[in-house]
């Protein structure tokens, strides 16, 4: 953390200068970019022991107990990954492929009190059933009380969106 931005490791193998490109590209276009509200204010690159980081808006500074869904939207990983790299992703995220997203971890907090769930991404690489994705998105919108259809609804509409975006954006590709 660095007060109200975070410090994001630059990838390796392109990936980091791809992502910095990507930024750079959405921060110059500014609001006229429809990207620009799903995404964390860009705010350029450092260097700290002798390693690159993204400086990025924390999108939950001051947020008390924050939910947060790691998301990956798409059908592959990155294709511009080596062969090997592509099918060790495919083995571990087999649905991957056919429902176009994968779930790698989650933190959800309670109303009722109980402690935070955290899932990591090794338990969603072994959900492998069609059937366990509705289950995983329980265990994320049921707040301890009730379901949180209200946020469900919200979701799936700015997911849409970004879809939409994405499918008519020239310059970005979803895979």
């Amino acid at each position: 953390m660095h007060g109200d931005n975070i410090l994001k490791p630059l990838q390796s193998n392109g990936r980091g200068q791809r992502e910095i490109s990507f930024y750079e590209h959405v921060k110059h276009n500014g609001d006229d970019d429809p990207l620009t509200s799903f995404l964390p204010k860009y705010h350029g690159v450092v260097e700290r022991n002798d390693s690159l980081f993204l400086v990025l808006e924390n999108l939950l500074f001051g947020m008390e107990n924050p939910c947060i869904l790691d998301l990956k939207m798409g059908r592959h990983s990155d294709p511009y990954a080596s062969h090997e790299k592509q099918m060790r992703e495919m083995r571990k995220y087999p649905l991957q492929k056919d429902i176009g997203f994968r779930i790698t971890g989650m933190r959800v907090h309670r109303v009722d009190g109980l402690a935070p769930l955290n899932i990591g991404k090794e338990l969603f690489r072994c959900a492998t059933a069609r059937e366990n994705i509705p289950h995983a998105l329980t265990l994320f919108f049921f707040d301890g009380q009730r379901m949180r259809y209200d946020l469900i609804n919200q979701t799936i509409q700015q997911l849409q969106e970004i879809q939409k975006i994405l499918m008519n954006c020239p310059k970005w590709e979803m895979y």
